[in-house]
């Protein structure tokens, strides 16, 4: 049997975030939220959480009852942090782009999924007891199966 590798897909994207030139150095956090006051050097961090999943719109064949696909859906939070809230969403910005950039580059986050695509997402501020942080989802949808033998 071939289940979806939910948390499989998270520790992908965090080994692929780690690899990549454009966000290697910043943290990367799986459903757990880094300390606001415990500032980094590069003054960014990256958390991944799973936040759901829901059947595609598309009819799905029956395939002898042996199959499924779903979409699963990822929050990729990029977060800033600074003294000023303006230092904080500049980080923010600059690693939600870089983001953006690397999920464009792995479209199969490691063959854990069959494509993926981003369907954009929120920002917030928040103030944290040493300063700000800036936050701004990146929601990643995938596609994914799972077939039964």
């Amino acid at each position: 049997m071939a289940a979806i590798d939910y948390h499989g897909v998270m520790t992908s994207l965090k080994a692929i975030f780690e690899a990549d030139s454009l966000t290697s150095g910043v943290p990367v956090f799986i459903e757990e939220e880094p300390a606001f006051d415990a500032y980094n050097s590069a003054g960014k961090a990256i958390i991944i959480v799973f936040d759901g999943r829901q059947a595609p719109a598309q009819i799905q064949p029956i395939a002898a009852g042996k199959r499924v696909r779903l979409h699963a859906r990822y929050g990729v939070w990029s977060v800033g942090f600074g003294l000023s809230y303006e230092a904080a969403a500049s980080r923010r910005d600059d690693l939600m782009g870089a983001v953006d950039l690397v999920l464009a580059n792995n479209r199969t986050v490691s063959g854990k999924l069959s494509h993926s695509w981003i369907e954009g997402g929120v920002c917030v501020p928040v103030q944290a007891s040493q300063g700000l942080a800036a936050l701004a989802e990146t929601v990643l949808i995938g596609e994914a199966v799972a077939i039964a033998t």
